[in-house]
């Protein structure tokens, strides 16, 4: 591969997040799901911290659905929930959250990669 130019990154990080239509089977329909950029990514995971200092310490419920109000879109691309609506939308089957979850993270680069060992290799 060839080595990319400070403006070619910069041009890459411009490009829209990847998205996709996901068949969800145990709710009977379709939902728009994206791709985080780095930026909301560390707000994710900075959401899931409480407290401050020494007191801080990571809360580790709701973990899905909190991934999933920042992930769904509806056709024009504006997420459909807000941050809050991750405790009601928990309450979902697990078996579907989990399938948002689980295309959410692939389409975010953060699921199992089985290209792990090819990026080792390049190295």
């Amino acid at each position: 591969m060839s080595l990319l130019t400070r403006e070619q990154i910069k041009a890459a990080a411009k490009a829209e997040l990847p998205r996709r239509t996901l068949t969800v089977k145990e709710l009977g329909g379709d939902v728009i799901i994206r791709g985080m950029s780095g930026s909301e990514l560390s707000l994710f995971n900075e959401s899931l911290f409480t407290g401050k200092g020494r007191k801080r310490k990571v809360v580790t419920v709701n973990i899905q659905a909190k991934m999933a109000v920042r992930c769904l879109e509806d056709a024009d691309g504006s997420r459909l929930f807000g941050d809050a609506d991750a405790e009601w939308l928990g309450e979902m089957r697990a078996d579907a959250l989990g399938r948002i979850f689980k295309a959410i993270q692939d389409l975010s680069g953060l699921g199992d990669d089985d290209d792990e060992e090819d990026d080792e290799a390049g190295k």
